[in-house]
């Protein structure tokens, strides 16, 4: 991050972690050049994200604004303005493991911004909601709503970056559900997508070591989607499945790739629906797919669980989004609130 100590063009603003009751105007922060100092405060991902943005050589002489307005281990109903929340059961209502009541982040670290015009919001939060996944997407697009209408634009481009690999559970369930959620939110609202991190960490780790990457990635749409650029923006995305005997075809968008030597990542279930490792080879934009002891096929998934190991790529080296093809519901459903 050190090369954006010369970007004249680039300007940062951090909110103090705080939340309040009432509906805050002021922005109580100023704005600051990007030298290692102000860098060294700010969030790595927000950061690379701007540096990434400003190599695009269109953009390069843009002046960009980024405001780091994040608190870790908060639920998203902190986040969304008082009296908005979505119809879910009181007892699902989350106070963040830092007892902030619903909407207080909103009105301290968001509403005094909502004065400013900008371009796009990236959403990187989920962590402190994953024991919930069944309502997690009401929520998430319950706030891009909300935070639209806030900023008046409802239009308003937003980044959902996933959860990361992790193996750890919230009330018995893995991230796999987590990210299941963040990504349907995403697909059933308008201009909303999408990043991919299950690839981002080492280990058994919940806070990635490649941020530099997320910030990539969400750079990659941004270019995209917000300033029209013609860049590959995303990883493969399954289309169709199609079974043939014993075996399964599945067609993505485009070109496909596998990052090292075996293509890992693919499980198949017949009719019992237990799902078992599958055997995957390229075939163009196709994936063909068998499984020891399953004759007939009926579902699939690719990249499930908590972390996943999974190496489909494209040409980009942009990973394939995690997707699964059965109904099936988490072996967990007696959701409880979260710990307060």
């Amino acid at each position: 991050m050190a090369a954006a100590s010369s970007d004249r063009n680039l300007r940062l603003l951090v909110m103090a972690k705080a939340g309040t009751d009432t509906f805050q105007t002021d922005v109580e922060g100023k704005w600051q050049k990007a030298d290692p100092e102000s860098l060294s405060k700010f969030s790595a991902v927000a950061a690379t994200f701007a540096i990434h943005l400003h190599k695009d050589p269109t953009l390069k002489d843009v002046p960009l604004g980024i405001i780091d307005t994040s608190f870790g281990g908060t639920a998203i109903e902190a986040w969304t303005p008082k009296g908005t929340l979505p119809d879910i059961p009181q007892d699902q209502i989350s106070q963040s493991m830092f007892n902030i009541a619903p909407g207080n982040l909103f009105n301290k670290m968001i509403a005094p911004l909502t004065a400013y015009r900008i371009k796009g919001a990236a959403w990187y939060q989920g962590e402190a909601n994953a024991g919930r996944p069944t309502f997690y997407t009401p929520l998430l697009k319950n706030l891009i709503v909300q935070w639209r209408k806030q900023w008046n634009q409802p239009e308003l481009p937003f980044f959902v970056v996933q959860l990361p690999a992790f193996e750890g559970k919230r009330d018995g369930l893995d991230f796999g559900w987590q990210r299941e959620a963040q990504e349907r939110a995403c697909r059933e609202s308008t201009r909303a997508w999408s990043v991919v991190t299950y690839d981002t960490t080492k280990g058994d780790d919940l806070h990635p070591v490649e941020k530099e990457e997320i910030g990539r990635r969400i750079a990659l749409l941004a270019a995209k989607e917000v300033y029209g650029r013609s860049v590959v923006a995303h990883g493969p995305v399954m289309k169709t499945t199609a079974v043939q005997g014993d075996r399964m075809a599945v067609t993505f968008d485009g070109p496909l790739k596998v990052r090292g030597d075996k293509l890992l990542g693919f499980s198949l279930a017949g009719e019992d629906g237990e799902y078992r490792f599958a055997e995957a080879t390229l075939d163009s934009n196709k994936v063909i797919l068998r499984a020891e002891g399953i004759s007939q096929p009926k579902t699939v998934r690719f990249a499930w669980g908590g972390q996943p190991d999974a190496n489909l790529v494209n040409a980009a080296g942009l990973p394939a989004a995690a997707f699964r093809t059965d109904k099936q519901g988490p072996k967990t459903l007696a959701f409880q609130p979260l710990p307060t």
